[in-house]
């Protein structure tokens, strides 16, 4: 009837539309299942397990691609069946798990092809060999496959069966496990991509700490700090980037090996002293000597002695890194293959993994490598730098020998015995030590009559005289002090050394000081200093002045101060005119500078028939002095002049001419003022070329 007909389909449409409703919840709900998680095998695992139940099949399995060899591996699968029992489960799960399906196999690339899906009645009538040795295993009959693509790649596939049932599936039943595939697939490869992601994240984070590592060891190596303090430091640093549970070093000289540094080690006997041993007696880390490559040792693989010494102290398994030395630069090795390599093992890194462990991983060879590099270069460094010291100790040992006879011989000489009490003296030594000729006072007397000086004006106790200290054991080499004043007033600097003085026993019995004057050698000694300092001086002032009329400024400043005049002047020098044009002068009154430089001009830029040698100095780039003795020809012109000229040059160009005026403070319009000539000595004129020098140097 036509009341029953509309019925029907308005109850087959309400059926319908709750069924959607069904689906779409389902479809929410995996949707935030597949999205609570970034774990793929998490995410897997749900998706098997719930397909299986909202599909109402009896097992689900999820097969993953993996794109560098073109196959399916097994990734997950659920099983519902009730009529398997667990033992087949178990013995399935294990076949299963060692199974894979080719990318390329015919029936696969149908289902990629196909739209994404395909539902098979009979699997065993349309499967290759290889996939039919699948189905065999695992009772596949009716089989609904779902390809699970991502933006045009494929990401894995999903198979729904009965096992050993055949079956139909549904247009509705496929088209929901459809909507489910492309939830699954975007869900699972972006689980993947976040894993990928992670694994990057976490190698470069292991490579910025191994960097950081091998640089704070590196800097220790360069910084000068003692060897056991970088070793120590090294054997943290290899427990942390190698990841392992302990780090030893040991030091090998000549045949036999030394433990120097442990950390993170628990040795068999913690309060024993472990002895050196034979390098003869640990064959793995002989060999590695010999190669100069890491090897990794078990302990299942030592035997003997080796065995007891790694029990000692704590290694189980463990990574043997030879300290090569002079390993520097291997394609120079290659290049020079016939030459003698002066390479050899200074010492071994061991790097202890527990049993768990079977083989380090390639990082931790590379980490171990770099640290060790960085321990070889210590050592080496700490060998060389003993050598230089022992060298150096007996160089000068044998020098301060010989200066102590050749002092002995040429100049004062004492002799006192352990009381202080003076038994022998030269007729030298009484200028240095206020003595009258041959005397037999005491240290003591010495001393209250004659106070000595240090070299700051300080004055020395009796405890701190050099003689004294002498007594006391202390070697005296080359010690200085000021004792009596010269003829002319002035301080004289006195310079000791001493040696010990035995009896046929090999009992000291007193002591022998030779002292020599050196008061003109520490004269030129400090004016050496004075000048250094104003050269250093000089490259200070001009190294952040911008203009080259502030340069200029500050030199002149700068050379009046350190020379003690009053008046200079900073001339420029035009190459196309050849002459000189003032640019700036300190120390003159109001219209006095331009007064004085036109009286200088009589010399600095003569007329023919009054030509000088001045010019031409500063034009050759000579620092001269102008006065009447260095004018013997015409010394009326410079009876009361006394300038220091110094040319502004660099590289042989001539930028100008820096004068510094020590005359009377007079022009020839006025009188002369009664005060001495002071002149220049040959420190201040080399002082003062040097700094032009920096000067040209900076404008350049």
């Amino acid at each position: 009837m036509p009341g029953e007909s509309s019925f029907y389909a308005s109850q087959q449409e309400h059926q319908q539309l709750l069924k959607a409703l069904r689906e779409s919840e389902l479809l929410r709900e995996f949707s935030e299942l597949l999205a609570s998680s970034l774990d793929p095998t998490h995410i897997l695992q749900i998706l098997v397990r719930r397909t299986t139940e909202v599909c109402e099949v009896e097992r689900c399995a999820v097969w993953l691609l993996d794109t560098t060899r073109d196959i399916f591996l097994p990734s997950a699968y659920h099983v519902s069946s009730h009529h398997l029992h667990g033992k087949n489960l178990q013995i399935a799960d294990k076949v299963w798990h060692r199974s894979s399906l080719p990318f390329k196999d015919p029936l696969v690339h149908r289902l990629f092809h196909n739209n994404g899906m395909l539902a098979l009645e009979d699997l065993t009538l349309e499967a290759s060999p290889s996939i039919h040795a699948v189905t065999n295993k695992f009772l596949v009959r009716s089989v609904l496959l779902v390809a699970l693509v991502r933006e045009g790649r494929p990401v894995g596939m999903m198979s729904l069966d009965n096992p050993g049932q055949s079956r139909t599936f549904s247009p509705e039943q496929q088209r929901f496990v459809r909507a489910i595939g492309q939830q699954a697939a975007v869900a699972i490869d972006n689980a993947q991509l976040y894993q990928e992601a992670q694994k990057e994240r976490n190698r470069a984070e292991r490579l910025i700490e191994r960097v950081q590592s091998t640089y704070q060891v590196a800097t220790s190596v360069n910084s000068g700090k003692p060897l056991s303090a970088i070793l120590e430091s090294a054997t943290k640093h290899l427990i942390s980037g190698a990841e392992a549970t302990g780090a030893a070093i040991a030091l090998l000289d000549k045949d036999t090996l030394t433990l120097t540094h442990m950390n993170g080690l628990h040795p068999l006997h913690s309060r024993l002293k472990l002895t050196p041993i034979s390098l003869q007696d640990l064959p793995h880390c002989f060999d590695a000597a010999i190669s100069g490559k890491s090897t990794f040792v078990t302990h299942e693989a030592t035997e003997g002695k080796e065995h007891h010494w790694y029990e000692q102290v704590g290694l189980e398994h463990i990574l043997i890194v030879p300290l090569m030395i002079g390993v520097q630069n291997h394609k120079k090795r290659r290049d020079n293959k016939n030459e003698d390599q002066q390479t050899h093992c200074a010492g071994f890194a061991f790097i202890n993994y527990p049993p768990s462990l079977h083989h380090p991983l390639q990082r931790h060879y590379a980490f171990a490598l770099d640290i060790a590099t960085q321990c070889a270069l210590a050592i080496e460094k700490d060998q060389i730098l003993e050598k230089v010291r022992h060298t150096a100790n007996l160089a000068t040992e044998r020098a301060h020998t010989l200066d102590a006879v050749l002092n002995a011989m040429n100049e004062g000489i004492i002799v006192l015995n352990m009381d202080g009490q003076v038994i022998v003296n030269n007729s030298t030594v009484a200028h240095f030590l206020g003595l009258t000729g041959k005397t037999q006072e005491s240290l003591l007397t010495i001393f209250q009559r004659q106070p000595a000086y240090t070299l700051d004006g300080r004055l020395l106790s009796l405890e701190d005289f050099p003689l004294t200290r002498a007594l006391n054991g202390t070697p005296i080499r080359n010690e200085r002090f000021v004792g009596p004043r010269t003829i002319d007033n002035s301080e004289r600097v006195v310079e000791v050394n001493s040696v010990p003085l035995f009896d046929d026993e090999a009992q000291q019995v007193g002591i022998v000081c030779a002292f020599r004057d050196i008061t003109e050698q520490f004269r030129v000694e400090k004016r050496i200093r004075n000048v250094l300092d104003a050269l250093l001086h000089a490259a200070e002032v001009v190294s952040d002045a911008g203009e080259i009329k502030e340069i200029l400024h500050r030199i002149l400043v700068m050379s009046l101060k350190a020379l003690s005049c009053e008046r200079g002047v900073v001339q420029n020098y035009d190459q196309g005119t050849q002459s000189f044009t003032p640019l700036l002068s300190l120390g003159f009154a109001d219209s006095d500078d331009l007064r004085w430089l036109n009286e200088q001009k009589h010399w600095l830029e003569p007329a023919a028939e009054n030509q000088t040698n001045f010019r031409s100095q500063i034009l050759a780039g000579h620092a001269t002095l102008v006065n009447e003795e260095q004018s013997p020809d015409h010394p009326e012109r410079f009876r009361d002049t006394m300038i220091l000229a110094a040319p502004i040059i660099y590289n042989n160009h001539l930028f100008g001419v820096m004068m510094l005026d020590r005359s009377h403070l007079h022009t020839k319009n006025q009188a002369a003022a009664p005060s001495p000539k002071r002149t220049f000595n040959v420190w201040e004129i080399a002082v003062v070329e040097g700094i032009a020098q920096f000067a040209g140097l900076a404008i350049e």
